[in-house]
């Protein structure tokens, strides 16, 4: 009778291991992915309410930004197209994010299916090991 190898000497065990590392690695990357999102919702959420608040000023009121350690006053125009540009340059973050995510639930789902695979070529080895072993 012929010794058999373990099974977790077997290249095909060893390249599931791999993928499975992939696969984690993929998993956690997409948690640090929506923690970045979260927050630049927040970010953005934030700066739509100051929107709104300058959108009730008079156009005469005296607004202040802040600049290190000072106040600086500033026209409200000035501000509003400040706030309104950090708006858009915050939604473009997002879609870059989301965009992101996608790539990488779709990764997911390819490693997802090759495990499957790989977990059921694992079976039939360990299958065919016992049976020999029974023989």
């Amino acid at each position: 009778m012929a010794a058999s190898i373990p099974l977790q000497k077997t290249s095909l065990y060893q390249k599931y291991q791999k993928e499975v590392e992939e696969y984690k690695e993929l998993k956690r990357e997409t948690g640090v992915k929506y923690e970045k999102r979260t927050r630049l919702d927040t970010t953005k959420n934030e700066n739509v309410m100051m929107m709104d608040e300058l959108a009730r000023l008079e156009d005469d009121a005296v607004v202040y930004k802040k600049s290190g350690p000072v106040l600086v006053k500033i026209e409200l125009e000035e501000a509003r197209s400040d706030v309104g540009n950090k708006i858009r340059i915050i939604e473009d973050q997002i879609k870059q994010i989301d965009t992101q995510i996608k790539n990488i639930q779709s990764k997911i789902e390819n490693k997802e299916s090759k495990l499957s695979s790989m977990q059921q070529e694992l079976q039939k080895q360990i299958a065919m090991t016992q049976s020999n072993m029974k023989a």
